[in-house]
């Protein structure tokens, strides 16, 4: 990490006064700065990142406090939106068995209370990706929620993890693509450059991504209705 940016530019990058980032990080929120000299603190994009998590974190949950905001915090710096990781977090307050541990495969289904085959088969469908791949494969309490919520829609769905499947071959086709245009767009770029430039449409895209496919869920609703969205791809499904 190139640590580069001075306190004056988190304030401009975060909309943030130093006096509620050095709070942040007194609290521990925050990563370490690179102190070159005992009276001088440098930064670097791991801290703008943090600091615009913590901002959505606390706009979603004034309320919540200092231990449940750093175990928020810590689901965000494993990849997970703030949104989702409150989420999950919020599941655990009202009674959610999660481990604060990695798991085995084994442990995961029989946490999810699912047969271990079921995750098997969510694996080789690149339905679920585990934490840490290859022969010793490791999940966390993400893959635990999702093989739950997964377990129910596959219940319901007729040939659901094949329709699932289908799914998560279009959004990994489309983050493919993203890749390449980000690659293209930082081409050529010096490496802090391009470094840059990948945050911005990282951070970017993950709005992008909520917001498209909220209106777009809205607009098939809207001229469909629920249930008939539903029974259009149950239909879809079975042909």
């Amino acid at each position: 990490m190139n640590y580069k940016l001075r306190m004056r530019d988190l304030e401009k990058a975060c909309d943030l006064p130093a006096s509620a980032i050095r709070f942040y990080l007194k609290m521990g929120l925050l990563p370490e700065p690179h102190r070159p000299t005992p009276n001088s603190a440098l930064y670097g994009h791991d801290h703008i990142d943090a600091l615009k998590a913590l901002k959505r974190i606390k706009a979603l949950a004034p309320e919540l406090p200092l231990i449940q905001l750093k175990r928020v915090l810590e689901l965000v710096d494993q990849g997970v939106e703030p949104e989702v990781a409150l989420s999950l977090h919020r599941a655990v307050a009202q009674g959610g068995s999660i481990s604060n541990h990695t798991l085995t495969l084994s442990e995961l289904a029989r946490a999810a209370d699912v047969e271990p085959d079921l995750v098997e088969r969510l694996i080789d469908a690149s339905i679920l990706v585990p934490l840490q791949s290859g022969a010793d494969r490791l999940f966390n309490e993400v893959d635990l929620q999702v093989v739950r919520g997964l377990a129910s829609v596959i219940s319901i769905v007729p040939n659901g993890v094949a329709a699932l499947s289908d799914v998560a071959d279009l959004l990994r086709r489309a983050s493919a693509r993203e890749m390449e245009i980000r690659n293209t767009v930082s081409s050529g770029l010096s490496p802090d450059q391009a470094a840059l430039i990948s945050h911005q449409m990282q951070e970017w895209g993950n709005f992008w991504h909520a917001y498209l496919f909220a209106r777009l869920r809205l607009q098939d609703i809207a001229r469909h209705g629920l249930g008939e969205t539903l029974k259009d791809s149950a239909k879809t499904e079975e042909s």
